[in-house]
């Protein structure tokens, strides 16, 4: 069996999707620490002007806390503002329609924590994408390190995408290295496919959901394009 360890996410990035749907299960990393700037608490959208970050507004003083106890500050009216921002730059995508009904509600009631607002929109990214591996958090496993992830999920195979090792403490070489005694392997950079986007130009990082929105199911097969996965054993 294949496991992926994947950061919480806020709407993911076609990288950490293309990772998910080539795995047959993925831990979220919800007991290693929050991490500032990163994408944990947002993502990038594109705009007519390029790109821009939706960001969470975070308490204070929470960086280096476990992922899955930090909280968002509920007094900023952010969800509002998210909606506005994806309705502004994707509703004339060819898909927005499509899959408005199913995603304009977590904007309605978001949650007031990361770990299930990260949660949330992955599954929503990932039921887009028609990407059905199934997820558990490291906590639920009671796992805190790799040697307890792989122990805990018996993974023959335990892959981080080389845009995450850095942030989940996993030193590598050129990104396709064997780490902390080969209890992973780290994939090779990301090699980012371009595709037609709703404004003129392309830019590489949007989330997930720019590709979905303007490809639809077709989607995924562009994401995981520009993963490269070594075979498993």
């Amino acid at each position: 069996m294949t496991v992926a360890l994947l950061p919480l996410e806020y709407f993911p990035p076609l990288h950490s999707v293309a990772l998910m749907a080539a795995v047959d299960r993925v831990v979220w990393a919800d007991t290693w620490p929050y991490r500032r700037q990163t994408r944990q608490n947002r993502s990038k959208l594109r705009n007519p002007n390029g790109w821009q970050w939706i960001s969470l507004p975070m308490w204070s003083h929470q960086h280096g806390r476990p992922a899955r106890e930090v909280q968002v500050d509920g007094n900023v009216p952010w969800h509002e503002r998210h909606w506005r921002a994806f309705m502004y730059n994707y509703r004339s995508t060819m898909y927005f329609e499509y899959f408005e009904d199913d995603f304009k509600p977590f904007f309605d009631t978001p949650p007031q924590a990361l770990q299930p607002i990260a949660e949330s929109t992955t599954r929503i990214t990932c039921a887009f994408a028609q990407v059905e591996t199934p997820f558990v958090r490291a906590s639920e496993l009671g796992a805190d390190t790799l040697n307890a992830i792989q122990a805990e999920t018996g993974a023959a195979n335990l892959w981080i995408a080389h845009e995450h090792a850095s942030q989940l403490g996993i030193a590598t070489d050129d990104g396709a290295s064997s780490a902390e005694g080969d209890l992973c392997t780290v994939l090779p950079p990301y090699d980012h496919p371009t595709y037609r986007q709703n404004f003129e130009g392309f830019e590489s990082g949007m989330g997930a959901i720019d590709c979905l929105f303007n490809y639809g199911p077709e989607a995924i097969r562009i994401m995981t394009d520009g993963l490269t996965a070594p075979e498993a054993s």
